[in-house]
């Protein structure tokens, strides 16, 4: 049954709630909850109830105010806050997304460059092996 899951809204694409309708917080509002901030909560659900914290609004007076509140609370950016909310595959956003890319490609970007200096140093060894082989013939 729709609805039947805490913190999960009952639209026909599931996203997390902000808080829910029981009261039960994401992470996110939780840590504001938890950091006598619970009226911050209050205001991101009303205003942003199904969004994800990198999709909030951070020109806005609200998004202003959740960041200084991370900041000073927490030693957190909003990009920390991000990470901190769990996502489903198909709830991933495209900053998130480009972020894995841009990490994945950082890793290939690595990986060649070891092969890169592997394949040097075979190449460098057969080098010297046909100058032996060609000084012995």
């Amino acid at each position: 049954m729709l609805g039947a899951v805490k913190g999960v809204s009952t639209a026909a694409i599931r996203k997390p709630l902000f808080i829910d309708a029981h009261g039960t917080p994401c992470a996110v509002a939780s840590l504001m909850q938890q950091t006598a901030h619970a009226g911050l909560a209050s205001r991101v659900s009303r205003a942003w109830s199904t969004l994800l914290v990198d999709e909030f609004d951070l020109k806005s007076k609200l998004g202003q105010e959740v960041a200084a509140w991370a900041q000073s609370e927490l030693d957190l950016s909003t990009c920390d806050l991000a990470v901190i909310q769990p996502t489903y595959e198909h709830m991933k956003s495209a900053r998130y997304m480009l972020q894995e890319r841009r990490k994945r490609v950082m890793r290939l970007e690595l990986e060649a460059a070891q092969l890169a200096k592997r394949l040097g140093s075979i190449n460098k060894t057969l080098s010297i092996a046909r100058k032996l082989l060609a000084a012995a013939e």
